[in-house]
């Protein structure tokens, strides 16, 4: 499931680079109907604003990198989240960053895309996720759910 790719590669990203002992938030949200963000925050160092778009390259892997790794994680993010018909990011945050990505979201088996009605199923989808809000990063995530 690519919805579980994209949550497993943030959740990771933070894990891995994020520093030890600090938080890691969670997130998702409706930006409208059919539309939905999903958001990793870390309490990590503010990278440097032209840092984000070449993490997002393949074979691309931070500067404090703690293990090994493909460096393809945020570029298998951004690639699913353009395929969905959205868009991916990364940006500093005034104690930490933020990763994340937005794009419409599919249903069921019909295939076809959620929109203009009551959009409970994505409400739906973005509190289970927000029941999931917070974990302590050390060498891996877990959440308390």
């Amino acid at each position: 499931d690519k919805l579980l790719q994209v949550l497993i590669n943030l959740l990771e990203n933070a894990a891995v680079h994020g520093p030890n002992g600090k938080k890691v938030w969670l997130k998702s949200y409706l930006a409208s109907p059919g539309f939905a963000h999903l958001v990793v925050q870390d309490e990590g160092e503010p990278l440097a604003n032209d840092a984000f778009e070449r993490l997002f390259e393949p074979h691309t892997r931070g500067l404090s990198v703690k293990s090994k790794g493909t460096g393809l994680g945020l570029y298998i993010v951004r690639s699913i989240a353009e395929r969905w018909g959205g868009e991916a990011w990364g940006k500093p945050l005034e104690q930490g960053n933020e990763f994340g990505c937005g794009g419409g979201v599919r249903w069921g088996g019909g295939g076809g895309r959620r929109g203009g009605d009551d959009g409970a199923g994505l409400e739906a989808l973005s509190l289970g996720f927000l029941s999931c809000a917070t974990a302590s990063v050390g060498n891996s995530v877990s959440l308390p759910c």
